[in-house]
């Protein structure tokens, strides 16, 4: 059984353990996939039609692929710890241990990207559902927006965490550019649909 299989109790009980893993980066994963969830039960209750509906679908991939995240961030963990665990004695052991260290590094900082790229893909959606959202849900779109923007803060400093033990540092450098260059913009957006729906349910006339 795999994270995204515990109860939301044992997760966080997971969460609040003293092993390893789960870290943040499932957490930012499994934040990511609530947001989802929240723009999907908001779209849900639109009128359907051929837009509403490929919405729909296109919001149950992102969905379907954070969950999957939550497990794979702690797999990658797990395999960076079975590369240090690896033979060091001779020179040939060293340089394969740290071969393999690097490898599974690189491939650890790539699931939080996977977890941003996720969220940032929703952003088209979640600005259509707000011009079309019903109006007793709009609570519903803002606490979407704000999980989403969340899950891009907790992923961000994953890779970053992972990256600055990168031995490749060029391609350190074109990972974290690129993470970034997403993350700004994606947050961007989504503070300013959190703003918009946090005004418009603080006005008298909402």
């Amino acid at each position: 059984m795999g994270l995204k299989d515990l109860s939301v109790e044992d997760f966080v009980q997971a969460l609040s353990s003293k092993e390893p893993t789960p870290g943040g980066g499932s957490a930012a994963a499994s934040t990511g996939a609530m947001g989802v969830g929240l723009l999907l039960m908001t779209a849900k209750f639109l009128e359907e039609s051929p837009v509403v509906l490929s919405f729909i679908a296109d919001l149950e991939v992102q969905k379907k692929h954070l969950i999957h995240l939550i497990d794979e961030d702690a797999k990658s963990f797990n395999g960076y710890m079975d590369a240090i665990h690896l033979p060091k004695t001779t020179d040939e052991e060293k340089a394969i241990r740290s071969r393999k260290m690097q490898e599974a590094l690189q491939y650890a900082a790539t699931i939080p990207y996977q977890t941003i790229l996720a969220c940032a893909k929703c952003i088209p959606i979640m600005e259509y559902l707000e011009k079309e959202v019903k109006k007793n849900m709009i609570s519903d779109l803002g606490s979407g927006a704000a999980m989403l923007e969340s899950a891009i803060h907790c992923a961000f400093l994953n890779v970053l965490i992972n990256v600055s033990s990168l031995k490749d540092k060029q391609k350190a450098q074109e990972l974290l550019q690129e993470t970034n260059q997403i993350r700004e913009g994606a947050v961007k957006i989504f503070t300013k649909v959190f703003q918009r729906v946090e005004a418009l349910l603080a006005s008298p006339n909402a």
